[in-house]
C-alpha cells in the first residue's frame, strides 16, 4: 500500500507543477486518471475492515489529490472541499463499492467470474 500512496504522491507532484496550466475539468479528468486508479487498484473488498492507519495513508492521498485539483490552501476545511467534487472519504468509498458489487450480484449484473452456478 505505502508504494501506491507514493507513486500517488508522485503524480500530484508531478500535477501541481504544470497545474497553472491546465482548466479545472482537465485537472479532474487528470486526478481521476492516475490518483482514483491508484486509490482502487486494491479489490475495495480487501480493503474492507482494515485498520485505520492504512486507510489514513489512502485519505491523505485523496485529501492532497482534492488539493491540487480545486488549488485549496493545505490548510483549508477539506469536507466542503471534497463534497463538492462529489468525492466519498475512502472508507466510504470503500463501503459504496461493495454495496454496488452485492447489488450486481443479487440483480444477474455482476462479471462472470462473481457469478456461482449450483449444478442440480
Amino acid at each position: 500500500m505505502s508504494h501506491h500512496c507514493r507513486a500517488c504522491f508522485f503524480q500530484l507532484h508531478q500535477l501541481r507543477q504544470v497545474r497553472s496550466s491546465l482548466t479545472t475539468n482537465t485537472t479532474k479528468t487528470l486526478v481521476h486518471a492516475f490518483i482514483s486508479n491508484h486509490l482502487d487498484y486494491c479489490i475495495n473488498s480487501l480493503l474492507y475492515g482494515v485498520n485505520d492507519g492504512m486507510l489514513k495513508k489512502l485519505q491523505t492521498v485523496q485529501i492532497a489529490a482534492a488539493h491540487v485539483t480545486t488549488e485549496t490552501r493545505k490548510f483549508d476545511h477539506i469536507r466542503p472541499v471534497l463534497h463538492e467534487l462529489h468525492w466519498l472519504p475512502v472508507r466510504n468509498r470503500i463501503m459504496y463499492k461493495l454495496a454496488v458489487m452485492v447489488h450486481k450480484y443479487l440483480h444477474g449484473l455482476a462479471p462472470p467470474y462473481l457469478v456461482v452456478t449450483v449444478h442440480l
